[in-house]
């Protein structure tokens, strides 16, 4: 019996709906590629075969306005990924769709996104538009067993071809990582499109069917990754002490059935520690101010626009290579590589899910152990991103807007107001850790929605920038006025030379284009790496500029910041490495792209840039499988809960 056009006309528009709307997505975020084009493709013919098959069940006449409606919803699918895309630069995930609440806070954000992308907006609704005005088209005869036969093959087709890229362990070299030995959401929507990025997703972090990476690592090449190369040495043997706990591993995989929690023990038990150094014990028995400064960047750091700033990046330590990457939910993921340690676990909100775990390294609880007094605070709805839960189990009295922090209601609210508020806190106290997550320098970048743009606007109206470059700089303004503040009153006290600040920011200031950072860079950014090479202070009143040259990142604060306190941490359990010990450097982005002395790799290119001459052919496989590991057992350590499972840091001392 033959197949009439007009039966298959809902599964034809569906299909070319979605390949429509998986070219537009694509070709408004990233660069245009076809590239495995032929995943969207059979994500079209999935979704239109289920859909005529959903249809067909509803009487005649309800056809058209059901129709209409799924294409509405289709189209505003992708649409609210675009969006969320523009403003975080991130792929909206699953789990963050829980956050929608947090994020309606920033609707003023979302209308200036769409205002000023009021086109493309447009164009996603453009099947929805369609769809209503033929409506009464798609009101078609039942299809008849053949036709249901045909379809059902096809679906099956396409279900089928869909388990084996996603299980299939040897693809091509691009397939295998997206789908076997990574997990990047951004580079999955980029190469594979929404449908297949989402299916991903609910595969992963809502059926918790994650790839078996430890069985794909044992399969390799031995392991001789960048923690555990070592520098041959024929002189006599220096007794070395390393940064490392008494913990019997041997005896903890012997004490345990868990395979899991076995082939943790057995991963750390391998990793070689860093040493201690001369810089061990440098700022013992001082206090601590660590500030987490949003989208701070050393581009809005100037010795006459920014003088105290400029004064502490240049004065203390002064890192030169220093990466501050983007992960996938920006601020609380640069918050937690930052304040834990370890890379955030994709798919997921990695701070709030390390709510209830033991966190033996969090710096709260680290000075905590020492008696020191330790308080938190941010200038934000204190519930957002779940710190109300983070941030107490990092070891912290913790105080946010509607938890005890009152400050005027501004968007953004000031870092001047609350450094000022704070201090009375803890400055008088003999021995203080404090923490602070600040936000005058979020974005929308402008000087009507922006209050401490607005409120700074005076002192930059000179500068011979943009409108967006100008209240960028004017709204990281009120954190230079912070830091005067802080700074003047610690000198007041008598205390400045007692007291160490590190500044590191939770990301780059993605609210400007390449373009406006490069009006202001000292460096011209080219890639999108290039914009994420950024400051990290550590500073104190009276030092001497120690230089920096070596590549490091966010990952590396933990480690590096407790060696300087000469606290008791051990550096194997760890994914950052103390950036003054003699240990190998490793920046590592969220797509498992990386960067050592020796060179650069791009991951969704394959391709590796040399800045020596001449590396061992087993380099790349090397430092790839090393970086593949640390994102594999940092996500193992959180989900694991797995610093629990040795015991206590107190008793391991």
């Amino acid at each position: 019996m033959l197949i009439k056009v007009k039966n298959l006309k809902v599964v034809i528009y569906i299909c070319f709906s979605i390949v429509y709307l998986e070219l537009l997505l694509r070709s408004s975020l990233f660069s245009f590629t076809m590239y495995n084009f032929s995943y969207t493709i059979l994500s079209a013919i999935s979704l239109g075969v289920i859909t005529t098959f959903f249809i067909n069940i509803l009487p005649t006449k309800r056809r058209g306005v059901l129709i209409s409606s799924i294409f509405f919803l289709i189209s505003v699918s992708f649409f609210v990924f675009f969006i969320y895309y523009k403003i975080f630069q991130t792929p909206l995930s699953l789990y963050s769709v829980k956050g929608v609440g947090d994020a309606f806070e920033f609707r003023s954000i979302a209308l200036n996104t769409i205002s000023n992308n009021l086109l493309t907006s447009a164009l996603y609704f453009l099947p929805t538009l369609l769809a209503v005005v033929l409506q009464n088209k798609f009101a078609f005869l039942n299809i008849k067993l053949p036709l249901k036969k045909l379809l059902s093959v096809v679906f099956l087709i396409t279900f089928i071809n869909y388990l084996f890229v996603i299980s299939s362990p040897i693809n091509s070299q691009l397939n295998n990582r997206l789908f076997n030995r990574s997990y990047n959401p951004s580079s999955n929507l980029q190469h594979l499109g929404l449908v297949y990025s989402v299916l991903l997703d609910f595969n992963r972090n809502v059926l918790g069917n994650e790839i078996n990476l430890v069985s794909l690592i044992e399969n390799e090449a031995p392991n001789n990754s960048i923690d555990n190369i070592e520098n041959d040495n024929d002189e006599e043997e220096i007794k070395v002490e390393y940064n490392i706990l008494d913990i019997d591993f041997d005896k903890l995989v012997k004490s345990t059935d868990n395979q899991q929690i076995k082939d943790l023990h057995q991963y750390f038990s391998r990793k070689a520690p860093t040493e201690k150094n001369e810089f061990t014990g440098k700022f013992a028995d001082h206090n601590l101010i660590f500030i987490t400064a949003e989208a701070l960047h050393s581009i809005a750091i100037h010795p006459d626009i920014t003088p105290t700033l400029y004064m502490m990046a240049n004065e203390g330590f002064v890192f030169n290579n220093f990466y501050n990457p983007l992960w996938g939910v920006s601020t609380t993921d640069g918050e937690y590589v930052a304040c834990i340690g370890l890379l955030p676990q994709t798919g997921v909100w990695s701070f709030s899910q390390s709510a209830n775990n033991y966190l033996p390294f969090a710096l709260g609880n680290q000075f905590s152990r020492l008696e020191y007094i330790t308080f938190a605070y941010h200038n934000h709805t204190y519930t957002y991103y779940h710190r109300d839960r983070s941030h107490p189990n990092m070891g912290y009295t913790y105080f946010g807007v509607g938890n005890g922090l009152q400050m005027k209601n501004t968007w953004p609210r000031s870092d001047l107001e609350m450094i000022n508020i704070t201090m009375p806190d803890y400055i008088n106290e003999e021995r203080f850790h404090t923490y602070y997550m600040t936000v005058s320098g979020h974005f929308e970048y402008t000087f009507n929605d922006n209050y401490m743009s607005l409120k700074n606007k005076s002192h930059v109206e000179y500068l011979p920038y943009s409108e967006r470059v100008r209240a960028y700089l004017a709204a990281n303004l009120e954190f230079e006025f912070a830091m005067q503040a802080l700074v003047s009153e610690l000198e007041e006290l008598g205390i400045a030379e007692n007291t160490v600040i590190v500044i590191s920011p939770d990301h780059h200031p993605y609210g400007l284009t390449m373009d406006e950072m490069n009006e202001i860079s000292n460096e011209k950014l080219e890639t999108i790496y290039d914009v994420y090479k950024s400051v990290f202070i550590i500073w104190k009143k009276g030092m001497e500029p120690i230089y920096v040259d070596k590549p490091c990142s966010s990952l590396d604060i933990i480690p590096t910041v407790s060696n300087l306190f000469g606290l008791e941490y051990d550096s194997r359990l760890l994914a950052g490495r103390d950036i003054l010990s003699s240990s190998n450097s490793l920046v590592m982005f969220r797509n498992q792209s990386w960067l050592t002395e020796k060179g650069f790799y791009d991951a969704d290119r394959d391709t590796f840039t040399p800045y020596l001459e001449t590396i061992k052919p087993s380099y790349i496989e090397e430092i790839n499988r090393a970086v593949k590991e640390k994102f594999h057992y940092s996500s193992q350590i959180l989900v694991l809960d797995y610093y629990s499972h040795f015991k206590t840091i107190d008793d391991a001392n």
